[in-house]
């Protein structure tokens, strides 16, 4: 038998496997209703060691706001995703693309100075 905390994490997994297919199909509307019920349902999870869940969910829901052209909302999330992850290098990156898309360079500036700070601490290669 599954636990109810299993059954939610693959629930949310679900959600959030919908959600971005939706966003992929250009269905904005449907991939945001989905992605914020798994944002939802991922904070809802809680935390634990390991982690219940790989990743924010409300990084997908970003995503989704970039591919609909919804850059305002976009940042939101992922400002957001940096108080509840502080000088995270994932949303750092996430805020680089972000701004490289828009064409902000003063914002890619300071975003590739957070990423470098951020960087020194991950893994060797992948976002440097």
């Amino acid at each position: 038998m599954m636990s109810d905390a299993a059954k939610n994490t693959l629930n949310t997994a679900s959600l959030e496997l919908q959600g971005r297919i939706a966003s992929l199909q250009g269905n904005p509307d449907a991939a945001f209703r989905l992605l914020e019920k798994a944002h939802k349902n991922e904070l809802e999870l809680g935390y634990g060691e390991p982690p219940l869940y790989a990743r924010p969910v409300a990084a997908s829901l970003a995503e989704a706001r970039i591919l609909a052209g919804k850059y305002d909302e976009a940042i939101k999330t992922y400002e957001d995703l940096l108080k509840r992850f502080p000088k995270s290098l994932f949303v750092y990156s996430g805020f680089l693309r972000l701004y490289k898309m828009k064409g902000d360079t003063a914002k890619v500036k300071e975003y590739e100075v957070l990423r470098a700070k951020a960087a020194q601490y991950a893994d060797a290669g992948i976002y440097r």
